[in-house]
Formats: C-alpha cells, sequence, structure tokens
C-alpha cells in the first residue's frame, strides 16, 4: 500500500456501501470476487479482494489494486 499511496497520492473517500461482487473459476477453485472503488489524490482505484467461494470469507485468497477505467474522476466520488 505503501507505493500505492506514492503512486496515486493517499487514500480520500470510498462509498461504505458500495461493493461489486462476482465470482470465477481460477487453478479449480470456485471463487468470490469482491470490488470497492476509492478516490485517491490523483485517480480513481479499484481495491479487488479474492475469497474460497462458500468458505468463510476471513480469508483472503488474493488482492490486487488497479486503476479504475470509468466514469467518474477524483473529486466525484
Amino acid at each position: 500500500m505503501i507505493q500505492v499511496k506514492e503512486d496515486v497520492g493517499p487514500l480520500k473517500a470510498y462509498k461504505s456501501m458500495q461493493w461489486n461482487f462476482s465470482s470465477g473459476k481460477d487453478k479449480g477453485l470456485d471463487l468470490l470476487y469482491s470490488v470497492k472503488i476509492a478516490e485517491h489524490g490523483k485517480t480513481m482505484m479499484k481495491y479487488i479482494f479474492v475469497f474460497e467461494k462458500d468458505k468463510p470469507y476471513i480469508n483472503i485468497v488474493g488482492f490486487s489494486v488497479k486503476q479504475r477505467q470509468g466514469v467518474s474522476t477524483p473529486g466525484q466520488l
């Protein structure tokens, strides 16, 4: 997260109840992808959390942060 902050600025805002969920498979595992959009100083980012589907959602099996492509720009969240 230090690198994200250095690249795109500090975390400024996110909508607490806004999430996107999707499911998929990878290497034989059923997965649940949970995406949170957050505003940073320079751009909007997507935080992607990955869990094993139908298991307790307390253990993350994957995590990534990517720049969001879309309609909102910083300050419009």
